[in-house]
């Protein structure tokens, strides 16, 4: 049994989607959060990403932000 703290099960599963698929939707809200777990993890091309500094103002106008084969998805 592995337990990786401060991971939660969907952005594990998601960063699992990622490696397999090459590609995951994450929503906007979980973003952060995802893009933490893949720093813990070390995951290759998601680990060294940051998030855009308007990413509020994006999600308000409806704009998503895709960068290597990560997408938002809205609800």
């Amino acid at each position: 049994m592995v337990i990786i703290r401060d991971a939660s099960y969907t952005d594990v599963e998601g960063l699992v989607r990622y490696v397999y698929r090459g590609e995951v939707e994450v929503l906007p809200e979980r973003l952060p959060s995802f893009l933490k777990t893949a720093e813990l993890l070390k995951i290759k091309g998601l680990a060294d990403q940051t998030l855009p500094k308007k990413l509020d103002e994006d999600e308000e106008k409806g704009n998503n932000f895709n960068n290597n084969n990560v997408n938002e998805v809205s609800k």
